[in-house]
């Protein structure tokens, strides 16, 4: 169950009605409507803070819109309110979506659905655990460097999706350019036996 401290942040993992509901009625209560508006920044963090700017700011300031507290709670619980019921979000959270082609864009989809399903971190590890083996490669690498907990698993899955990005870009135009110097004669040092 969520604590009131956590409900006075909208992160955008959770639904965004009890959030404004407390917001309404709890920290704004009797307040005139351009303090809703300005205070309503220091109360988002996370993805529902990134939706927030990159909706209601521009470079000049905030948006038309960012003056209107009725538009920005119609856009955010447009955004952040989950109409699911509790056993559509759990099963979403039990089958996330994963062919294997990118652990690195599924994890934070999974992390987001397996805490709106309210998951503790044994439940989390085993479906992380099952969802890899949908990728051979990642399940033949990541149980063997003995992750027993949900976060060292997580970053064993990132640590692995990294290694692999790295191996498969190509070596860039810097890195020539350094070969080359280095072929020129400047910066080789001969060895003799």
């Amino acid at each position: 169950m969520e604590t009131f401290s956590e409900l006075m942040v909208l992160k955008g993992e959770e639904d965004a009605r009890k959030f404004f509901y407390l917001y309404e009625n709890v920290v704004t209560k009797g307040l005139p409507h351009n303090v809703k508006v300005e205070t309503i920044v220091a109360y988002l963090s996370g993805e529902a803070f990134d939706f927030y700017f990159e909706r209601f700011a521009t470079d000049n300031g905030p948006t038309p819109e960012a003056k209107n507290y009725g538009i920005i709670m119609e856009i955010m619980l447009k955004k952040f309110s989950s109409q699911k019921s509790e056993a559509e979000i759990i099963k979403e959270a039990m089958s996330p979506p994963y062919d294997g082609a990118n652990i690195q864009s599924f994890l934070p989809r999974a992390e987001k659905a397996y805490n709106q399903a309210k998951f503790n971190d044994l439940a989390k590890f085993g479906l992380l655990r099952e969802t890899m083996k949908y990728d051979q490669l990642l399940l033949q690498v990541v149980p063997f460097r003995g992750a027993k907990y949900y976060e060292e698993l997580k970053k064993c899955c990132a640590d692995y999706a990294d290694n692999q990005k790295m191996m498969s870009n190509p070596v860039g135009p810097q890195c020539h350019e350094t070969m080359n110097k280095n072929i020129s004669g400047k910066n080789i040092q001969r060895y003799s036996n």
